[in-house]
């Protein structure tokens, strides 16, 4: 066990001079990183920190920037540095690969959406699985498609990039002539139903 984990201190390089560290140990630590990164967003992180952009762009933008600006300072050897920042792209974009062609890997990384809202009723697990009050789903309602109450909602969706998605319920509209005038005129009025029957 010993031997195993000086393997490990010698492959990383730990208690190495910064200046002093290979090319491969500067990449080894920049991919172990990135994992990290990734599982700690997934685990641990709330999908609103990352906004519009997916665990893998939040995660490779803080370490390929921390990585690089290793070299313009002078705390890391520079060619080795850049080297480890291709390793860290093209680990990237064969994990952006995989994703594609996977959807069980996709998901794995990524996370599912979560239904909110579902023909007007509040799914409350799922508003805690998205770590979500109803008041702060209320607002994402009136925010983005200027609906203030769930019954009027057919579903809402907690996307994976963080965001609300709503679609609003079907319309119901209904003619309703109404006699102004005995024999003389008619007026044709158009009531809106919304969901749940109520007039709007």
């Amino acid at each position: 066990m010993h031997e195993f984990w000086s393997g490990i201190q010698w492959a990383l390089g730990l208690g190495t001079q910064p200046e002093q560290l290979t090319f491969w140990q500067m990449a080894l630590r920049a991919v172990i990183m990135f994992i990290a990164g990734i599982v700690m967003m997934r685990s641990l992180g709330d999908r609103r920190f990352s906004g519009r952009y997916s665990a893998f762009d939040v995660v490779l933008s803080i370490t390929f920037g921390s990585l690089l600006s290793r070299a313009i300072n002078g705390s890391g050897p520079f060619w080795a540095t850049i080297g480890a920042g291709f390793v860290l792209v093209g680990m990237n974009r064969l994990l952006a690969f995989t994703a594609k062609q996977s959807p069980q890997f996709n998901q794995l990384v990524n996370g599912h959406a979560l239904v909110l809202i579902q023909d007007g009723k509040i799914q409350t697990q799922n508003l805690d699985k998205a770590h979500m009050s109803q008041t702060e789903l209320l607002s994402s309602l009136r925010r983005n498609s200027h609906l203030s109450d769930p019954k009027t909602v057919k579903m809402a969706r907690f996307e994976r990039n963080g965001q609300v998605s709503v679609i609003p319920a079907e319309r119901e509209m209904q003619i309703v002539e109404v006699q102004v005038e005995a024999g003389v005129q008619t007026v044709r009025i158009q009531v809106d139903y919304g969901a749940g029957g109520q007039l709007t």
